[in-house]
């Protein structure tokens, strides 16, 4: 990705090829992008998704552009609508007046409950039960990074019971 750096020094001053200095700057940037994207697109969930709507100012770059091609392939186009950097903006005051047209949101982090799980048999019944535990390090999770949470679908329910009588809450961690 990158070429060459062409200096040239003028008057103690050097003038760098600036293409060559977004591309340096903006480097990690875009790999961080175009690595997200190739993760998401590796889902099934994303399977069917032929466009990739940029936006932020950003988005404007052709840099990054090329770079989401080059990762992503030619099956998937790349449009950056028109004032990119206030398409955010926009989209937030439309789904204030119109919260129904945002049908589905992808999950940005994994959450759960920190829990203890005890197995027992009684009566020869084998019994499950998750005891809330705010020292524990295992978790049950309730939604996991990257995953599609659809506006309306419940997630599955999860029954939990207290480690001690004095405990009044519970911690959702993500």
């Amino acid at each position: 990705m990158l070429d060459s750096i062409n200096i040239t020094t003028t008057s103690n001053l050097m003038k760098k090829n600036l293409e060559f200095l977004m591309k340096y700057f903006v480097l990690s940037i875009i790999s961080r992008v175009t690595n997200e994207l190739e993760f998401l697109y590796s889902k099934q969930e994303f399977a069917d998704v032929k466009m990739l709507l940029a936006v932020c100012g950003f988005s404007q770059s052709n840099i990054l552009k090329d770079a989401i091609s080059q990762k992503l392939g030619p099956n998937i186009r790349v449009i950056v609508p028109e004032g990119p950097e206030v398409a955010v903006l926009k989209g937030a005051v439309l789904y204030g007046f119109e919260p129904e047209m945002v049908t589905a949101r992808i999950s940005r982090f994994s959450y759960g409950v920190a829990v203890k799980n005890i197995k027992s048999t009684e009566k020869g019944v084998q019994m499950h039960q998750m005891y809330v535990s705010p020292h524990s390090e295992e978790f049950d999770i309730h939604a996991r990074k990257g995953q599609v949470l659809t506006v309306g679908q419940y997630l599955e329910e999860h029954l939990y019971v207290c480690e001690s009588n004095e405990q009044s809450q519970v911690c959702l961690h993500r």
